[in-house]
């Protein structure tokens, strides 16, 4: 199979891509991310089944509702292609087109393309079309499958195919056989032979007794005759007695038939006659209902009127008492919004105000010192320097002295300067304090109280106060339940309306004032019972007004009643006259002529059969002695046996010669079959010793076409397992092995191998052999090479050195995608 051209659409982030891959040699290359792996497991999943894992991350996330979908056109050798395989990459539906014709359906174009190409789809990733990191594995893990399509790749060489001649005689053989147990529709050379000789001794022996049996079918004919016969006359004896038995059931039928009418019409007449008195005895339970109800309607209007008013007496009270409770609410409110009076929140913070004094005062008297000075006698001058603040100068006495509390005190008299230091220094505790001293009368000026008490009398009464309001809204809210006052009195309103709407009476209430009276559902629920129970009255009566019949009805119903009496009597007369027992007829005497019918027509069946019976025996016999005898000679029976059993010995001798040629073939492939790994080893040391530049020239394969050694030429001694080899070097190896393979399956049938940037481990010179191997491989046009790779600098370069052979194909320059990639060029 050879591709060249691969679609995709809606495949990850890819919406769509068309790719020309029909050169000997196709570079498909670009950046990371570009989605060069993405194209290279779609074309995978269209060919070969894939697991769910794989199938459901080719869904893009950008479009969801669109399957992935892919279109791949391959041909077996020809210039352009001539098959088209269309699959959609998450589920088994696809088509596969070829030479015209199309076959759909699930899972029919995978079988077409496995058919195509006899290899798994684990041994096609691995050895043809596998991911880069998955080159080691080639090494380690060659798969089975592979190994027999290079077995039987190697068998079939450049000629027919040896499984395809065992194929062709093993049919032959079994064709030669079809239909001898008798089961085929077109059997087989031999099965005719042998069929022939036995059809041809069977009618040898049929010649010999066709005589005998034509003088015993003489005798048995003229018996038959005789018995059909008698037959005969029997059946026509019996079938006129069933002709007189059923002309007496029509009579019988007639009469009472004509007395069932007569007495139809008598039940019709009386059933009239009780129509009126039906009616009558309705249309006084219907009166007597409809005085019920309007005494039930009555009594509703009554009840509905006290309640009504006692509705009306509730609601009147409630709005009384919601309007007093308005009015307290909207008191409270005036008192508290005509003075400013402090929240609990002022009062708090007034609190934390008080505290923070407390605490600077215990750290300066902490951190700080007490100090005083004063005169001994006289009046001295005295400058004092606080911590930080400016000096002052200060008259002291023996009467007046200076005192203070300070971290640090200079006190300057005369030339002397006397200085005392405490922990720290204390003027930041004193502005703090003065700061919060200063807060606190702001609080005080601002609700006009004198001290902190007045301005903790405000704020009870403010709670007070809220405390008030909150129990007025409450009572308020009890209440309303819920409501607003204007519901209440909407509400009012609707009850005045409805009393005055109900239109009680003063008949109405002489007539239920006194009396004990249900509730109101329930004297409604009884009126609605009586209603229907008057409308139902109703309805039997005019159901009845349409049974009654009319004037006109009834004295026809009289003609027809005196008709059907004269049918019924004369209808009697006819069948006692054909009656020979002069019966009366009813049911019961045509119950027995029934009975009576039926025995006689079962009798006539009988012999129908026995006489149809006795006919065609007649005729058979009849037939028979016209063709009986033999139709052949015996002579010319027995000259074609004789060439029937030639024919049969020939065909044995060709059986046990096609048994013989499968055998010698057989063994045949077995011996090159075992040649394989020795055949592939030669191929993989080639290889490897043109990518190497004969540093490694040799390598062994194991019975499982694993790589066991690699060597340089002749020199046994130095062998290297792949697990000893370095990374570049094991991909070398993997790398030969997997061009090998490939090598191997192109001698017969064109095919196309992917590469995913297995030169990536490989330096300058290595690269440069492996593609001067790869345009040497693909020159024959047998094998056709599929490059990935994110490295655009050779790949470019090696594009130049060969253009008539290598297409380049940058990814990101062709492919329409719903999120351009975030790449970086590598190369």
């Amino acid at each position: 199979m050879k591709i060249h051209e691969v679609e995709l659409h809606n495949v990850r982030h890819l919406r769509h891509v068309k790719l020309d891959l029909s050169a000997p040699i196709t570079i498909l290359g670009g950046p990371i991310g570009t989605g060069k792996t993405t194209v290279q497991q779609a074309m995978l999943t269209a060919m070969f089944h894939a697991n769910k894992q794989l199938r459901d991350s080719l869904v893009s996330e950008y479009d969801r509702d669109s399957k992935p979908e892919a279109v791949l056109r391959f041909s077996r050798g020809e210039p352009r292609p001539t098959i088209t395989l269309r699959r959609t990459l998450c589920d088994d539906q696809g088509s596969w087109t070829e030479n015209g014709k199309t076959q759909k359906g699930k899972g029919k174009a995978l079988e077409q393309i496995q058919e195509s190409l006899p290899i798994s789809a684990d041994a096609a990733a691995l050895l043809l079309w596998g991911l880069q990191e998955q080159m080691s594995l080639v090494l380690s893990e060659f798969p089975q499958d592979g190994k027999k399509l290079l077995t039987a790749a190697t068998i079939r060489g450049a000629g027919p195919d040896p499984e395809h001649v065992i194929e062709s005689l093993r049919k032959e053989f079994n064709d030669a056989k079809k239909g001898e147990r008798g089961t085929a529709k077109n059997p087989g050379s031999l099965t005719l032979a042998q069929q022939a000789v036995e059809r041809l001794q069977g009618e040898l022996v049929v010649v010999t007794a066709a005589q005998e049996h034509l003088e015993k079918l003489e005798q048995e004919f003229g018996h038959a005759k005789a018995s059909r016969d008698q037959l005969h006359q029997q059946r026509r004896r019996l079938e006129q007695s069933v002709d007189d038995t059923e002309q007496l059931l029509k009579l019988l039928d007639a009469a009472v038939k004509a007395r069932i009418q007569h007495d139809q019409l008598e039940q019709r007449a009386e059933k009239s006659r009780t129509l009126d008195e039906q009616i009558r005895s309705l249309e006084q339970n219907r009166e007597a209902a409809a005085d019920e109800l309007r005494v039930l309607e009555s009594q509703i209007r009554f009840v509905k009127d006290e309640q009504l008013g006692a509705d009306i007496a509730k609601l009147t009270a409630q709005i009384a008492a919601a309007v007093q409770f308005v009015q307290r609410v909207e008191e409270i409110t005036g008192q508290i919004r005509s003075s400013a009076r402090p929240s609990p929140n002022e009062m708090q913070a007034l609190a934390e105000l008080q505290k923070k004094i407390d605490t600077a005062t215990d750290r300066m008297e902490a951190s700080g010192f007490y100090y005083r000075v004063s005169a001994a006698d006289g009046l001295q001058h005295v400058e004092i320097v606080e911590d930080q603040q400016p000096a002052r100068s200060v008259d002291i006495t023996t009467t007046s002295a200076v005192e203070g509390r300070a971290g640090r005190v200079l006190c300057r008299y005369g030339g002397l300067e006397i200085s005392v230091s405490g922990k720290e220094d204390v003027a930041g505790h004193k502005r703090r304090i003065e700061s919060t001293q200063q807060e606190i009368r702001d609080l005080l000026t601002r609700f006009a109280a004198t001290d902190r008490a007045a301005l903790a009398v405000l704020a009870n009464e403010q709670i007070q106060l809220k405390q008030e309001l909150a129990k007025a809204q409450q009572e308020l809210e009890r209440h309303l339940a819920g409501e607003n006052l204007d519901a209440f009195r909407i509400r009012l309103a609707q009850r005045e309306q409805a009393r005055v709407d109900n239109q009680v009476t003063e008949a109405d209430r002489a007539a239920c004032g006194r009396r004990h009276l249900a509730s109101y559902s329930e004297l409604e629920k009884k009126a609605i019972a009586k209603d229907t129970e008057r409308d139902g009255y109703q309805g039997q009566i005019d159901k009845l007004l349409k049974q009654r019949p009319t004037a006109e009805d009834l004295q026809q119903l009289s003609a027809a009643l005196i008709a059907a009496r004269a049918g019924a009597a004369n209808t009697h007369l006819a069948f006692q006259t054909a009656d020979p027992h002069r019966r009366n007829p009813s049911v019961e005497v045509g119950d027995d002529l029934r009975q009576q019918l039926n025995v006689h027509r079962s009798e006539v069946r009988r012999l129908t059969d026995a006489y149809s019976t006795a006919e065609t025996r007649f005729a058979q016999l009849a037939a028979e002695l016209k063709h009986v005898g033999p139709e052949r000679p015996s002579l010319t029976v027995e000259s074609e046996l004789t060439e029937a059993q030639d024919l049969l010995r020939h065909e044995k001798t060709l059986q046990d010669a096609r048994l013989l040629l499968m055998e010698r073939i057989g063994t045949k492939m077995e011996e090159l079959a075992a040649a394989v790994p020795e055949d592939l080893a030669r191929r993989v040391s080639a290889n490897l010793a043109k990518i190497s530049g004969g540093v490694y020239a040799r390598a062994t394969l194991n019975p499982q076409l694993q790589i066991e050694t690699v060597c340089r030429e002749g020199d046994a001694t130095e062998q290297w397992r792949p697990d000893q080899l370095s990374t570049g070097e094991r991909t070398m190896a993997a790398l030969t092995l997997k061009i090998a393979v490939a090598q191997a399956l192109a001698e017969s049938n064109p095919l196309f191998i992917i590469l995913d940037d297995s030169m990536v481990n490989l330096d300058d010179d290595h690269r440069a052999s492996t593609q001067r191997l790869l345009l040497d491989l693909a020159a024959n046009g047998m094998l056709q090479v599929i490059l990935l790779t994110c490295h655009s600098d050779w790949a470019r370069s090696w594009h130049a050195q060969a253009e008539d052979r290598i297409r380049y194909i940058h990814l990101d320059q062709v492919a329409d995608y719903y999120r351009t990639p975030a790449t970086v060029d590598v190369g």
